[in-house]
């Protein structure tokens, strides 16, 4: 009896290696700054590279579309992706907070890459009338 012919799989095979999720975290797992001291023996913060999902790709040269599909089929890489979104959160705050990283950078990325978002009120407050009486320093007037 003849072997069943096998098929070809259709498309590129994918770029995907397992040491991609311990990649990542390294890549993620960077102090925010670094302490220098200029020649008057001063010191000041100087930001490290921030670290970004684009960035990531870039050094992998994929797309991050393809790193999305890759948390969706590998587990140890959602997980090293959802660490990663931590790590960044994390240097975020402690860049912004020890002034390393500039103030409108600091907001824009929380809100637009960390989706931070400023508090609204959840509802409006029903406003009611109050009522004022005035009255004199001996009481009030049978007016």
């Amino acid at each position: 009896m003849a072997e069943p012919k096998k098929k070809n799989p259709v498309g590129r095979p994918t770029k995907y290696d397992p040491s991609f999720p311990d990649d990542l975290i390294a890549f993620f797992d960077v102090e925010p700054y670094r302490e220098l001291v200029d020649q008057n023996g001063k010191k000041y913060l100087m930001p490290n590279k921030f670290p970004t999902l684009a960035g990531w790709c870039g050094e992998k040269r994929i797309h991050r579309d393809t790193m999305h599909e890759w948390v969706k089929a590998y587990p140890d890489f959602s997980d090293a992706y959802k660490t990663c979104k931590e790590l960044q959160e994390n240097n975020l705050a402690q860049g912004a907070m020890s002034g390393a990283y500039a103030t409108a950078f600091s907001v824009f990325t929380a809100k637009n890459v960390l989706g931070w978002r400023d508090k609204q009120p959840d509802e409006v407050v029903e406003q009611k009338p109050v009522e004022i009486r005035i009255v004199n320093a001996t009481g009030p007037s049978d007016d």
